[in-house]
């Protein structure tokens, strides 16, 4: 019992701290005075730039043939940025993968190759300085990246131990990247984390780890979060004094400072929501060893981490999905403790951009942001394809799909007082196009996909195909693909072109050489000595349908599903290796809606990958 009291003793008396905290917003000391001369300024998202630059982004693998498609995309992305008065990207600098023990990593490269590596991201470099554009880096945007490249680690190592190999591996990273950047004119600020404080005073193990063995998460508290910024903030300042520091943190939890007093870990813990001080106070606990304070806004309530909503708008009282209030609070608090404020992400949600470009809740955050004279913004996300190369996320920004929400951005920055430039007259400049899909060397019998992706400084009128030296298709407006049969081309290498037109005329092309197997010479004796993508049967089917290939040699198979316009539906098989011989799958109908659809094969083999597409028709 004596026990007992002194706990709640404890706790109240801590709750009482906090609250006088908030209420007298006595100031954290920064390891920096705000300065003066910030010209405040909307930048933007682009996680995945240097990825593109490996060629592990959009479901590439680090592959030649990934990494010519998707850098051509990330050249373009910095093109169609600085065309659109962006001045700056927040980007991952040591990627997201592995999240597993045993997966491949975006940092590999770096591990086995440094050279390379950082000859890659010279390049990228050179291209944000040709277009004028500075990048924040993130250098621990998946938690869980260092732990599972270590084997055995864990989370916690990484928080708590400045002597695991998760940290030390990290702060060599980092020890690189400042030596090589530190005087290079397009690096911003640096940024610890990406939304680390989620995870913090709940039970991450027993959230993450339901249905993996050897799992990587691991359990830590505010405390440790506390420790863990000032240790890794106070590193980057001997190494580099002169940039400032964001923590990457999200908008805390409704409970943030309740479960800090009692954590989660256990599903035990103080879900009360927070008073303002509360917020004010913990707002301030949390940043203060860094510059600049974050926080992630949105204005989505499905977005779970225990039995909580993430980076809810929905808080004392405030209803409605597209206030904003809550930023009010954020600049106050930041004012209070003379640091400098980063919305490092924004975006709506339900409905998303690409079903609703007017996005009421991201323009209201817009303009609150010139309101309250807010230094660092960036929207989420920039021209980002996430599983494929010719698939966007719900969340994409880019020019011919978001035109509406990106001419908000650049007003926003005109009344920032910042320089946006204007699409020059006459139109000298040709536009941007990347041919994204199939890929170089593909090998292809059947119906396909052909996609690129294209954008102009004024407006693109029209993208043609070719195949070979004939124009098959010509589109209009994006998505900019169509679907070809390859089985009408004779055996062997053929070209695929895509050619993007101006309205003043300009032009600009991007080609990729691909090949139909001659099927008819291989030897008689080996019937299944070629990759092959049999038709479904029966087709039209309801409901269920079988899908037949064969491989000639062993290869890592995956099939999805597309809809007519090319958007992915469902995912049948996900890179399983298999042996060579005949193969079959079932398909059930039941869940989707009647119509025509598409089915992919991917198979991947030692010196092949062999793309073939077949259509489905399912009556209802």
């Amino acid at each position: 019992m004596y026990v007992f009291y002194l706990q709640q003793y404890s706790r109240l008396s801590r709750m009482w701290i906090l609250l006088l905290i908030g209420l007298f917003s006595i100031p954290v000391l920064s390891q920096k005075s705000a300065p003066s001369t910030i010209q405040p300024a909307v930048g933007i998202n682009k996680f995945d730039l240097f990825l593109q630059y490996l060629g592990r982004n959009g479901g590439g693998a680090g592959g030649e043939a990934y990494q010519r498609v998707s850098k051509a995309m990330a050249k373009k992305a910095i093109i169609d940025a600085a065309q659109r008065g962006i001045t700056y990207f927040r980007i991952s600098a040591t990627g997201y993968a592995p999240t597993q023990y045993g997966e491949a990593g975006d940092l590999d490269l770096w591990l086995s190759n440094p050279d390379e590596y950082w000859a890659l991201f010279d390049e990228m470099m050179a291209d944000l300085e040709g277009s004028g554009i500075r990048i924040i880096p993130v250098f621990v945007w998946n938690v869980l990246q260092f732990p599972a490249m270590s084997g055995t680690e864990t989370v916690t190592d990484l928080i708590t131990d400045s002597t695991s190999w998760s940290y030390q591996t990290l702060t060599q990273y980092i020890t690189d990247f400042i030596n090589r950047y530190h005087d290079h004119p397009m690096l911003y600020f640096y940024e610890l984390s990406n939304e680390l404080n989620d995870h913090a005073d709940i039970n991450f193990v027993g959230y993450s780890c339901s249905h993996t063995q050897n799992c990587v998460a691991g359990n830590f508290v505010t405390d440790d979060l506390i420790a863990f910024t000032r240790r890794l903030a106070n590193f980057i300042r001997n190494l580099d004094p002169d940039h400032f520091i964001s923590s990457g943190f999200n908008l805390p939890r409704r409970a943030a400072a309740h479960l800090r007093l009692t954590p989660d870990t256990s599903d035990s813990g103080d879900w009360t929501p927070d008073s303002r001080a509360q917020f004010r106070a913990h707002l301030g606990d949390i940043h203060q060893y860094v510059d600049i304070i974050s926080i992630h806004f949105y204005n989505g309530i499905d977005t779970i981490i225990g039995m909580d909503t993430l980076r809810s708008n929905l808080r004392w009282g405030l209803t409605g999905r597209t206030n904003v209030e809550v930023l009010d609070e954020v600049k106050f608090a930041a004012d209070s403790l003379g640091k400098l404020l980063f919305i490092g992400e924004f975006a709506d949600q339900d409905p998303f951009i690409t079903q609703d470009e007017q996005v009421l809740f991201s323009q209201a955050v817009l303009d609150k942001i010139v309101n309250l004279n807010i230094p660092f913004s960036a929207p989420w996300i920039w021209e980002f394809y996430q599983f494929q190369p010719h698939l966007f996320t719900i969340h994409n920004i880019e020019p011919g799909y978001s035109d509406f929400f990106i001419e908000k951005i650049k007003d926003t920055n005109r009344q920032l007082g910042n320089i946006v430039p204007e699409p020059p007259i006459p139109d000298l400049t040709p536009p941007q196009v990347v041919l994204v899909w199939p890929l170089e060397n593909a090998v292809i019998d059947t119906m396909t996909l052909i996609a690129a992706v294209a954008s102009d400084d004024h407006q693109v009128a029209k993208v043609e195909f070719w195949v070979d030296n004939n124009v098959e298709d010509v589109v209009f407006s994006p998505p900019y693909h169509f679907w070809f049969d390859m089985g009408t081309l004779s055996p062997g290498e053929h070209i695929l072109t895509a050619v993007a037109y101006d309205s003043a005329g300009n032009q600009a092309s991007f080609s990729s050489r691909v090949f139909r197997p001659d099927i008819t010479s291989l030897p008689p004796a080996e019937p299944l000595s070629a990759f092959r993508l049999g038709q479904n049967y029966p087709n039209p089917f309801n409901p269920v349908t079988t899908i037949t290939w064969s491989l000639p040699v062993p290869a890592a198979v995956t099939i999805k599903l597309y809809d007519v316009l090319g958007q992915e539906v469902e995912t049948l098989l996900k890179e399983v290796s298999l042996n060579p011989g005949l193969h079959h799958l079932q398909v059930q109908g039941d869940q989707l809606p009647g119509g025509v659809y598409f089915y992919r094969m991917t198979a991947v083999a030692a010196n092949w990958e062999f793309v073939a597409t077949r259509k489905l028709i399912l009556l209802k």
